[in-house]
C-alpha cells in the first residue's frame, strides 16, 4: 500500500452530556477549520449502530501529507487549541492518531473513497498492543484475526466490498491497528452483521493484543471534503 496518504482515525468514546446534536455541531465546526489545511482531502464520520457501543462515533480522514496537527502536535495554533478547549467543555473524550493504510483485501488502495452507498455498513475493529509484543504475527494474519476471512467465506451474503488494515505511525494514540471493512449486503438484515461481530469478538488474539469491534455507518451529512 502507498504511504502517501496520511489518515486520522478518531474514536469518540464520550460525546458529552449535551448530546449528539451538540457533538455534531462541534465536530462540523472543527471540520470547517481542518478543511482549510492544504493537505486535507476528505473526512467521514461514522456512527455506531449500537447505541450502547463503546465508541459512539469514528472519524476517518485523509490528508496528502503529515502537515496537520493531528499528526504533528507541534503544529497546533490558537484556533486548534480553542477547538480542543471547546471539546473539553462539551466533555468529549476521544482517541486519535495518524495511520497508514498498510494492506487491503484486494491489494488496491481504498482511501479516500466514499462508501459504495449510503446503506453501506462498516465493521470497524481497533486493537491495542502491549509494549514488547511481536506485531509481525498480527500483520501477517490480520484477515483471520479481524474476521475478514470469515466474511470472505460468505462474501456475497455480506456484500463484502473491501477491507483495509491501518497501522499507527504517530507516537501518540491508543490503538496500533484498525481494520475497517465495508459490507453492502446488510440492508434490512443487521442481525446478520451482529452475528459476524460476535464471531470476531470470539477470535483468540495473540497475547498482549486486545480489540473492540462494532458496526457503523457513515452519516451522509458528516462528509467533509474540498
Amino acid at each position: 500500500m502507498s504511504e502517501k496518504l496520511h489518515i486520522i482515525l478518531n474514536f469518540f468514546e464520550k460525546i458529552g452530556p449535551a448530546g449528539m446534536e451538540a457533538f455534531l455541531n462541534g465536530w462540523k465546526g472543527t471540520g470547517d477549520g481542518v478543511m482549510k489545511n492544504p493537505s486535507f482531502m476528505r473526512s467521514q464520520l461514522h456512527r455506531n449502530l449500537n447505541e450502547q457501543g463503546l465508541y459512539k462515533c469514528v472519524n476517518y480522514a485523509h490528508f496528502s501529507s503529515d502537515q496537520f496537527v493531528g499528526f504533528r502536535p507541534e503544529l497546533a495554533d490558537a484556533q486548534w487549541n480553542k477547538d480542543m478547549e471547546k471539546g473539553k467543555e462539551l466533555e468529549v473524550q476521544a482517541y486519535y492518531a495518524g495511520f497508514f493504510e498498510v494492506a487491503t483485501l484486494d491489494g488496491k488502495p481504498i482511501g479516500p473513497a466514499l462508501p459504495e452507498s449510503e446503506s453501506s455498513v462498516f465493521m470497524i475493529s481497533c486493537y491495542e498492543v502491549s509494549d514488547g509484543v511481536d506485531i509481525s504475527s498480527f500483520e501477517k494474519a490480520w484477515q483471520n484475526l479481524s474476521g475478514v476471512s470469515a466474511a470472505s467465506q460468505r462474501a456475497q451474503l455480506y456484500g463484502l466490498k473491501n477491507s483495509g488494515l491501518y497501522k499507527r505511525f504517530t507516537d501518540h494514540g491508543k490503538f496500533l491497528f484498525v481494520v475497517r471493512t465495508e459490507l453492502t449486503g446488510l440492508t434490512g438484515n443487521l442481525p446478520l452483521g451482529w452475528e459476524l461481530v460476535e464471531t470476531v469478538r470470539g477470535i483468540k488474539l495473540p497475547d498482549g493484543v486486545s480489540g473492540e469491534t462494532s458496526l457503523y455507518q457513515v452519516m451522509p451529512d458528516c462528509i467533509i471534503e474540498k
